[in-house]
């Protein structure tokens, strides 16, 4: 199902973990989890079409199982729909997209909830909130 121009639902569901675990739910969403998928792919298509190349999604929804088999914390973004981690290939280039959208965001051009530089560039995480208003532009590391 396509979200947006270069976002597909099924990016958003994609885990190696879940199928080795069958965790099946994580390939079934709920609908409110699908209307929040949409959201996100909406709001990364932005950011996406200002950077201007393929942002690949390494983990977006998560069942409750598979987010507490990855670790992920229980108020998590994920379980939402509203979360994704992206990882462009390289630290090189996760921290060039952090810097990125760190400065758009800092200038007022772009909204976000949360863009968090996860274990020195490994991956870079989108988070968002089901309405812009509540949007706090958060930015930072975790070691």
């Amino acid at each position: 199902m396509k979200l947006t121009k270069n976002f597909q639902l099924e990016e958003f569901l994609r885990s190696g973990t879940a199928i080795l675990r069958n965790y099946s739910e994580q390939f079934r969403p709920p609908d409110n989890i699908v209307s929040n998928l949409q959201i996100l792919a909406t709001e990364l298509q932005k950011v996406r079409d200002l950077v201007g190349e393929p942002m690949p999604v390494t983990s977006g929804w998560r069942c409750n199982r598979l987010n507490k088999q990855v670790g992920g914390s229980s108020t998590s973004a994920h379980l939402e729909g509203l979360a994704a981690d992206v990882n462009m290939g390289s630290k090189e280039k996760n921290e060039a997209l952090f810097e990125f959208v760190s400065k758009l965001v800092k200038s007022g051009k772009l909204k976000i909830d949360q863009l968090i530089n996860e274990y020195d560039y490994s991956w870079i995480h989108f988070g968002y909130r089901d309405k812009e208003a509540n949007y706090r532009n958060q930015i930072f590391n975790v070691k």
